[in-house]
């Protein structure tokens, strides 16, 4: 999904919107608006979207794919909250509930993303280059992701 953004991204090009109302997420005013799916696709959601009334972000979605993603899925419905990780507006957690035919609900539940600045020592980033160089390696490295 992340190759092909515009396709799921919640705007205009994916869904129409309907003003249902207000609520409180998590302490936060939010606006919440009806997410209807202009297309029937898996990576599309037919339900609700909370947005922060002061500052306009996301902070929520529930509802169910517009589309199932599999002949053994009879539905599978969502809750995806975002919030604030060390100055990151990141999904904080994830509830996918799968109908599964003649089996029945399967939960996966994911939560507490913790997102760290990575930090790289100049000095042994030199002395890496260098020996990737005599071994005639060069690769371009201009930015390091590490997993907690």
């Amino acid at each position: 999904m992340a190759g092909h953004y515009d396709r799921h991204e919640i705007s205009r090009r994916n869904y129409d919107f309907a003003l249902l109302g207000r609520e409180t997420v998590e302490g936060h005013d939010c606006y919440v608006l009806q997410l209807t799916p202009k297309r029937q696709a898996v990576e599309l959601i037919n339900g609700k979207a909370w947005i922060d009334a002061h500052d306009f972000i996301l902070r929520q979605i529930q509802g169910a794919t517009a589309k199932n993603p599999s002949m053994w899925i009879k539905g599978l419905t969502l809750t995806i909250n975002y919030g604030q990780v060390n100055g990151i507006w990141v999904q904080t957690s994830t509830r996918a509930v799968a109908e599964v035919r003649f089996v029945g609900p399967h939960v996966l539940t994911s939560r507490e993303l913790d997102v760290q600045p990575a930090s790289i020592n100049a000095q042994a980033q030199s002395q890496w280059l260098a020996r990737q160089r005599r071994n005639h390696r060069v690769e371009a490295n201009t930015a390091a992701w590490m997993s907690r």
